[in-house]
């Protein structure tokens, strides 16, 4: 055991902070956020993410886990690095800045709308409106199908940024 990843050894005592979480004396949603079981999960994800730089939850939706952590990171290269590929790939090094921070937008803007747009709430508060126009809620359904589309393109052409560039982005 002393050989084996600490993620494994932490996945072992899951039972055990199961069984602890039914001790636990408070209302099940907090104990879902600070019982013994919700510490260990985070515990453990922390370990995955220490040894290996993901946790096997980040593969869940992993587009929305690489759109996220790409974004966040082109987003702070375009404000901390210190270097650009040069006026034969980009016209100025603000540009290139510029570039960086459009792409990371467009990521972060895909996952953080991804499964819970503000296009999704307007037709989600329609639909269980007190009296929902069947007419008004499919508009509203295709202006959430619309923007889903456009920040999946925008998504898109900013992982073709990212590869296009791959060995310009370090600072």
């Amino acid at each position: 055991m002393a050989d084996a990843p600490l993620s494994r050894t932490l996945t072992r005592l899951v039972p055990l902070a199961t069984a602890l979480d039914r001790l636990w004396p408070s209302s099940a949603p907090l104990r879902r956020q600070i019982g013994p079981r919700a510490l260990l999960r985070k515990l453990l994800v922390a370990t995955e993410r220490v040894e290996r730089g993901w946790a096997a939850e980040d593969s869940w939706s992993m587009d929305v886990h690489l759109a996220r952590v790409t974004g966040e990171m082109l987003c702070h290269l375009a404000d901390n690095t210190h270097v650009w590929p040069g006026e034969e790939h980009y016209e100025s090094f603000e540009a290139w800045s510029e570039l960086l921070r459009r792409h990371g937008t467009a990521l972060v803007a895909y996952a953080e709308g991804r499964f819970n747009g503000p296009e999704q709430e307007a037709w989600l508060n329609h639909r269980h409106s007190a009296s929902p126009d069947p007419a008004r809620s499919e508009e509203l359904f295709q202006e959430m199908r619309a923007a889903e589309q456009k920040r999946y393109e925008a998504a898109q052409a900013a992982f073709l940024f990212v590869a296009e560039n791959l060995g310009f982005l370090w600072d």
